[in-house]
């Protein structure tokens, strides 16, 4: 049975413990988070994290097995010039001959406040590529369209990986953190051990789950006996049921990393 690999969740200072009210969403950016001019914490941020969810989930997969699905959606505000590379995502992803990754974007919009009203500008094919870093490593770069001082700039990108592998989550980044959100689910079969850095952690909830998937198999036979008549072919399922471990990981107003 594979193991699962450890996780980090890296952490460093929080400041501040005010519950975030707001609901989180993909396409819902507000006048006043373009109208912001500086961060509220940090005014000599260049650039700050609104919001930053991810969802790792193991599931079965009738072909392959077990595999991971990564989904991660972010929202940044762009306070100066200074602050325009976090208009650039790179995701990393592993592509060998026997391992293959799978990374995808979508929801990638640039926000600007124009003539008082919300302009929205989508990433277009060109502003994606993949780039080659080693023989087994390659990543998925973007590059988001009508980047400008006080931007909001919004993406979602989903990695399949083949194994069961959940991948680091920070939650402390070199410019501010409003509010970071990371859930992992995990099937009873494996062992998960997360491993945490820094001095202060996230708020951590964890329950069980009754969960269940099919596994299909075949026979074939044949009609006539001894060699002779049609060969058939009949289908069978099997229903498995087992217990997921869901845990949410989340932390709010954490100050830039000035290591």
């Amino acid at each position: 049975m594979k193991i699962i690999k450890l996780f980090s969740l890296t952490v460093i200072l929080l400041i501040g413990s005010k519950s975030m009210s707001q609901e989180f969403k993909l396409g819902k950016v507000s006048v006043a988070e373009l109208e912001q001019k500086v961060h509220p914490k940090d005014s000599s941020a260049a650039a700050a994290i609104l919001y930053k969810r991810g969802k790792a989930r193991i599931d079965y997969d009738q072909n392959t097995g077990f595999v991971t699905y990564l989904d991660v959606e972010t929202r940044i505000k762009i306070y100066k010039k200074e602050g325009y590379n976090w208009a650039n995502e790179a995701i990393w992803y592993y592509y060998g001959t026997d391992f293959k990754e799978k990374v995808s974007v979508s929801d990638a919009v640039t926000y600007n406040l124009v003539g008082g009203k919300i302009e929205a500008t989508k990433l277009k094919s060109d502003g994606v590529f993949d780039e080659a870093v080693s023989k087994f490593r390659s990543q998925k770069k973007i590059t988001m369209p009508n980047v400008k001082e006080g931007s909001v700039i919004e993406f979602k990108y989903s990695v399949r990986s083949p194994d069961v592998l959940i991948r680091d989550w920070d939650f402390q980044t070199s410019i501010p953190v409003n509010y970071s959100e990371f859930k992992t689910y995990v099937p009873e079969y494996f062992v998960f051990t997360p491993a945490q850095k820094g001095y202060v952690f996230p708020k951590v909830v964890s329950e069980k789950a009754n969960k269940s998937f099919l596994i299909t198999s075949k026979e074939r036979y044949n009609t006539g006996g001894f060699g002779g008549g049609a060969t058939q072919t009949e289908f069978y399922q099997d229903k498995i049921e087992y217990v997921e471990t869901q845990t949410t990981y989340t932390a709010e107003n954490f100050a830039s990393d000035e290591r």
